[in-house]
């Protein structure tokens, strides 16, 4: 630590992060694994002990620093409790919620926050929960993807979209309407905060370009596949689970699935329209067409049930119409020691994304020694390097995958990879340039 530094941090700066993002959802999503993993891998950086960190979240739900696997024990930090409109409710109470949002937002400019003013700086992690005025705190805004925008066909249809889709007249005004809002915030968002911090070189570019972001104001700060050590108990698949219970899609009785002794593809995330859930479909029916006797294990919050999957008419229809549907198990939410075991015995865990802000999904395969299938678009090649195999359609997935069964020299050369690959990725890399860009600003 230079001298300049140590003078600096003799006056502790106050750093303010908003975990309210950890209480609407994103905590069992991307955006939470980040922020929980900085939040802990800033609690072992020894310079992230000289500052002072306010930490805001809602004081109507449980507080994520004791509900989820967050150690914090060594920073110092207060805690600062934010009420917000009361969920649900008539549509006059909605309007409501929708005023006291634009309120805070543009008139108060606190984003609905206490204490603004006394901070040095503020990390927000998702613009949607707003960011502050300049003249309240300078924010370092962390940005994922502009997924919503550059497939907005799927996410943010038009008018005209909506209704050619069946849509009435009013749900297609109500698109329409969410359809602006989000370019508006994300506009204003990224215009507000004084830096934003990309989680990867790709992401950087993609606000360059499409937003026209000045380049020396965003920074990429890439993300990690070490999700800490790994449980050496976890590496043993125990007895108990040789023979789980899951939904088999249309039987109405849970079946067993022996992951000691089943082959199958495993599937981990959220089926939306850029993961191309059906082309994972197709190969897995020409797989079992070719007599290999497949499962396919789909693992997510939108994979409780057949009926949870609700989010992708085309994944739906994909799996309604396989002659294999038997063979598809619907895990749902699993367990650290259901999901090591999954990943392990997996032959392979196939992402056939068309868009991916970073990719955690190809790292975490590459941690527990599985060998993940993907597409090469987006920042998936930028983390995948050569260790992930990168298929072309449905065809190309199930060719790999048939390697994968037939080829064990090619499997292992692939698993070594993934361990090299893995290797340039670090959560204490990733806290120490997030806590330079906030100390800097």
């Amino acid at each position: 630590m230079n001298r300049d530094y140590e003078a600096e941090m003799k006056v502790k700066k106050k750093i303010g992060v908003d975990l309210r993002v950890l209480q609407i959802g994103h905590q069992y999503r991307g955006i939470g694994a980040h922020i929980i993993n900085l939040l802990n891998y800033l609690n072992r950086l020894k310079e992230a002990q000289a500052v002072t960190f306010v930490f805001y979240i809602n004081k109507d739900q449980p507080n994520p620093l004791d509900e989820l696997d967050i150690d914090v024990s060594s920073l110092d930090y207060s805690v600062s409790s934010v009420s917000r409109p009361a969920p649900g409710g008539s549509r006059k109470r909605k309007l409501y919620k929708v005023f006291i949002k634009l309120r805070d937002l543009i008139l108060k400019g606190d984003i609905g926050l206490n204490g603004l003013k006394d901070l040095d700086v503020f990390l927000q992690s998702d613009f949607k929960l707003g960011v502050p005025s300049r003249r309240l705190v300078k924010t370092a805004l962390v940005v994922y993807d502009l997924i919503p925008w550059v497939m907005s066909e799927h996410y943010l249809p038009s008018y005209s979209q909506h209704r050619n889709s069946g849509a009435s007249i009013k749900n297609s005004v109500m698109g329409l309407l969410n359809k602006k809002i989000y370019i508006w915030m994300m506009k204003s968002s990224t215009k507000r905060a004084k830096k934003l911090i990309a989680i990867s070189e790709y992401t950087r570019r993609d606000f360059i370009k499409i937003l026209n972001v000045k380049p020396p104001k965003i920074e990429t700060v890439l993300l990690s596949g070490d999700f800490g050590p790994v449980d050496p108990a976890l590496l043993k698949i125990p007895d108990s689970l040789s023979g789980l219970s899951y939904d088999f899609f249309g039987e109405p009785e849970k079946a067993k699935v022996d992951l000691k002794k089943e082959r199958y593809i495993f599937w981990l995330g959220g089926a939306d329209r850029r993961r191309r859930l059906e082309d994972l479909v197709d190969a897995f029916n020409s797989l079992n067409a070719g007599g290999e006797n497949i499962k396919l294990l789909l693992s997510g919050f939108d994979f409780r049930s057949i009926d949870s999957l609700v989010t992708d008419d085309i994944s739906r229809a994909a799996i309604h119409s396989s002659s294999f549907r038997k063979n598809i198990v619907f895990v749902g939410f699993i367990s650290a020691e259901e999901k090591v075991a999954m990943y392990r015995n997996a032959i392979a865990c196939v992402l056939p994304s068309m868009y991916e802000g970073f990719g955690m999904t190809v790292l975490e395969s590459m941690r527990y020694s599985c060998p993940v299938i993907t597409y090469k678009n987006s920042s998936i090649s930028e983390v995948g390097g050569n260790a992930a195999i990168y298929a072309d359609g449905h065809k190309g997935i199930e060719d790999s995958i048939l390697r994968l069964l037939k080829d064990q020299s090619f499997r292992d050369d692939v698993i070594k990879r993934g361990d090299n690959q893995l290797g340039k990725f670090d959560w204490s890399k990733t806290a120490k340039k997030t806590f330079k860009v906030l100390v800097d600003l």
